[in-house]
């Protein structure tokens, strides 16, 4: 291999760790939400269909972002991902700091749109 190569594989590698990292950010985010459900329902005195939409609002934005994918992205791929994760970090704080059921399912929508990034 030439040294262009092996700098090529290192980066490859390097990606897929901040892809792997921001699958594992979501997922962790999904079992939490789900485990935390009994908690919301106290504090927040949510129904169980507002419970549910805390839970489906998220993978509703997401999808639906992903099937219309219109935008482009002039910044690139990196800095695409970085913002995402920001965004994603900035609305997940602000739904753990929701007082409301109607604020925590915004912020849910949200992070659904900061996924997609």
């Amino acid at each position: 291999m030439d040294i262009e190569q092996t700098k090529w594989h290192k980066r490859r590698w390097i990606a897929l760790a901040f892809l792997g990292f921001s699958l594992l950010v979501i997922s962790l985010d999904t079992t939490v939400v789900n485990l935390a459900l009994p908690s919301i329902s106290n504090e927040l005195g949510s129904k169980s269909s507002e419970l549910q939409w805390i839970v489906d609002a998220y993978i509703l934005v997401f999808a639906s972002s992903l099937l219309t994918r219109i935008h482009r992205r002039p910044i690139g791929r990196k800095k695409t991902l970085q913002i995402g994760l920001i965004a994603f970090g900035l609305f997940s704080l602000g739904g753990a700091l929701s007082t409301s059921t109607g604020v925590l399912i915004g912020m849910r929508a949200m992070m659904g749109l900061a996924g997609r990034r």
